[in-house]
């Protein structure tokens, strides 16, 4: 069963670390992680980014439809956590997931602390083999990350993840996602 917990200052903000345990059934969370091992044998990146591990580009995995399912159940809980906080409830949003890629962290690699800037930032954690730590500045707080859990949070919410110990892979996955206003038809504006 999933479990939710939450990392926040304030109880009404959207300024928040959500995060989902136990995120998927074991048989999807093996398909991502088969795929995401597939995808993750090159470093496309070439440790540019504030991800010095193998990465795939910014939009790969966008490309793979087994990966549909986890960004769709991702926008729906995305959906009740924004709409529970929100000042004006009802109004109709539209996300969508823009930018989602695949890591693999071996020993010794490492994120950097960074920002996404995108409305909402998303990581999901498919394999980790050992105790793992991603650190949320801003909150003055350091999270072990448990296997199978998702991460949703404000896109300015600074985040990285300590060095990988093992010498079996981490495999991680984020994402962005932007929210659309979606305008309605008013019968006056004929």
């Amino acid at each position: 069963m999933r479990k939710l917990r939450l990392i926040q200052y304030n109880s009404t903000s959207h300024y928040a670390v959500y995060i989902v345990d136990n995120f998927l059934k074991e048989d999807y969370r093996k398909k991502v992680l088969d795929k995401l091992k597939e995808l993750t044998k090159v470093d496309v990146m070439r440790k540019s980014t504030n991800v010095h591990a193998t990465m795939t580009h910014y939009t790969e995995l966008l490309k793979h439809d087994v990966f549909k399912d986890m960004f769709l159940q991702t926008i729906e809980l995305l959906q009740m956590f924004f709409t529970l906080r929100a000042s004006a409830p009802n109004a109709p949003y539209e996300y969508v997931i823009d930018e989602a890629w695949g890591m693999k962290h071996e020993k010794g690699d490492k994120t950097l602390t960074h920002i996404h800037g995108d409305f909402f930032s998303c990581a999901y954690y498919p394999r980790v083999p050992g105790e793992t730590i991603i650190g949320f500045p801003d909150f003055d707080r350091n999270e072990k990350i448990l296997e199978n859990s998702l991460y949703i949070f404000h896109g300015l919410t600074k985040h990285g993840v300590a060095k990988q110990l093992y010498d079996e892979p981490r495999y991680s996955i984020a994402f962005n996602i932007a929210q659309n206003n979606l305008k309605i038809a008013n019968n006056n504006d004929k």
